[in-house]
């Protein structure tokens, strides 16, 4: 198998993977309340504080990914989410539809 071939198939792969990702975690967030699946989503991608310390959001998790959203980490990101969950209710945009675009949207 020359080079370039085994480069493409390895391509195609990796694509593959990133769309089983992004389609798991479609049927994750479609699962739960559009708030929370917000929340979770954002403090993902947002989240710049160190996670072996700093940022208690990990210990807030309890086994298979239940959040206990009455603790204070997610409690904060709950309520800084608030504001743009109206947003989009207010302007006719799902929250689904809003997570799907994000999730296709690559974040550097």
């Amino acid at each position: 198998m020359s080079v370039i071939i085994a480069r493409e198939k390895l391509l195609r792969e990796i694509e593959r993977s990133k769309l089983r990702k992004v389609i798991a975690d479609t049927e994750y967030f479609a699962s739960m309340d559009p708030l929370e699946a917000l929340a979770i989503h954002l403090h993902d991608h947002m989240c710049k504080r160190d996670h072996n310390g700093w940022c208690n959001w990990n210990y807030e998790v309890k086994d298979h990914n239940v959040h206990d959203w009455g603790r204070e980490t997610h409690k904060k990101w709950l309520n800084s989410c608030k504001p743009l969950h109206d947003n989009l209710l207010a302007q006719n945009i799902s929250v689904d539809n809003y997570l799907q675009i994000l999730l296709l949207t690559p974040i550097n």
